[in-house]
């Protein structure tokens, strides 16, 4: 997830003597004039307000936070990693316009978001997607199975790997394939999700990885497994397989599947029927339904993400991918125990937040409840493991050069007015 360098440790306990730093305002009503001042922990050790959840830390605090850890331990954390890969349709049907796409294709659309939202994701995530079918596709009425690189261009996928910082060459080999997609050919959507699934994204889990799917279609598949079928639009294939092999990746592999609806996935191009439903139950089985009363019906909603009856499918796509992202990005920081002979004081850790990667920039992620009532800032939870709060979390995962640190041996910071 977020940029780190390995496992860190907190080694630390509030020793007698160990002086803690506070913030002091000393505006009128709080006019937000800090000043550091060092101060008795024992003294402060009952000083829990905290009014400010980010609060810019210059060099002189943030050197003066350093040398005023108890241990002397700080380290940069590394937050529960996370898994994606995506699987898109890039199908003759995704070149088309609708009246949400305004004037764009689809495909371009989604093109553009999916890079948008791959350049703001953490250095620490790994990435990987498969286009399908990425190459023109020829009628097989051959019931008998071939092999899936006849309607997939399975060479172009793009292995799952650490993204890395900007520039890098995860980051160039996405841009590369996005760019160099041209929609053709049917739909073959059952070998595309079992192809990027077995060969992609498994071969990359780890035991302590969130892994995740999310399959990206404007309609039903049009080429059954094994690459069998016409890969018209007017002569669709049965869709159970694929939500079948959806389930499979989360009973056997505990793999969440993400399911996008783009335009055009609302009707049958054969019977012109409403057939969201089978996007609705995949998103079901791959346990990722956007609400817990929503139904395959559509009432109140579906349980995927429909784009369908969008009016504007560039902001609601994009809004879609930062759905996602959002649930598959953790801001939780596992705190180790600490070492042989020590005691780590819960009171005793202070978290910082570096700027798009600045360090002289850096933002004090300020202690407060789980219950994060003042909206930004971080909280020991039942697990007593440091997560963020909702909008600290969003502000972090937004950063693609983002660095957390751990300083650990003294009294929080405070902020007093």
């Amino acid at each position: 997830m977020l940029r780190g360098l390995g496992a860190f440790g907190l080694f630390a306990t509030l020793a007698p003597a160990c002086v803690s730093t506070r913030l002091v305002d000393e505006g009128v009503g709080g006019g937000g004039n800090f000043y550091a001042g060092d101060r008795d922990a024992g003294a402060d050790a009952s000083v829990t307000t905290v009014v400010r959840g980010l609060t810019p830390v210059t060099t002189e605090l943030r050197n003066q936070l350093e040398a005023s850890a108890c241990a002397g331990s700080s380290s940069e954390a590394e937050a529960q990693p996370s898994i994606l890969t995506f699987v898109v349709d890039v199908s003759s049907s995704m070149g088309d316009k609708t009246l949400s796409t305004g004037g764009y294709t689809k495909w371009e659309i989604t093109r553009d978001s999916l890079q948008s939202a791959v350049n703001k994701l953490p250095q620490a995530t790994s990435l990987g997607l498969l286009f399908f079918p990425n190459l023109g596709t020829v009628p097989n009425q051959n019931t008998t199975p071939i092999d899936v690189s006849n309607c997939v261009n399975t060479p172009a996928m793009i292995a799952v790997a650490p993204l890395g910082a900007t520039g890098s060459s995860q980051r160039q080999a996405v841009t590369a394939g996005l760019q160099s997609v041209i929609p053709q050919g049917g739909t073959p959507t059952l070998d595309a999700y079992t192809y990027a699934l077995d060969s992609g994204l498994l071969p990359a889990i780890t035991p302590v990885a969130s892994s995740f799917m999310v399959l990206i279609t404007d309609g039903e598949p049009t080429i059954a497994g094994g690459c069998e079928g016409s890969g018209d639009n007017g002569s669709p294939v049965d869709f159970h397989p694929i939500i079948q092999a959806i389930s499979d990746a989360w009973t056997n592999f505990k793999i969440r599947t993400f399911v996008i609806g783009s335009p055009g996935s609302e009707k049958s191009a054969a019977t012109g029927a409403d057939v969201r439903s089978w996007l609705s139950a995949a998103a079901t089985a791959g346990q990722t339904p956007t609400s817990i009363n929503c139904s395959d019906t559509g009432m109140p909603n579906f349980c995927h993400l429909d784009m369908s009856q969008v009016s504007d499918f560039s902001a609601s796509f994009q809004q879609a991918l930062q759905s996602i992202t959002g649930q598959v990005l953790s801001c939780q920081y596992s705190v180790p125990a600490a070492s042989a002979g020590n005691q780590l004081d819960p009171t005793a850790i202070n978290v910082l937040y570096a700027v798009n990667g600045d360090r002289n920039q850096e933002l004090l992620i300020g202690q407060t409840d789980a219950s994060c009532s003042g909206g930004n800032g971080w909280y020991l939870d039942a697990s007593n493991s440091i997560t963020l709060c909702p909008s600290t979390c969003k502000t972090v995962q937004q950063d693609p050069a983002a660095t957390v640190r751990i300083l650990a041996g003294c009294q929080s910071i405070t902020l007093i007015n």
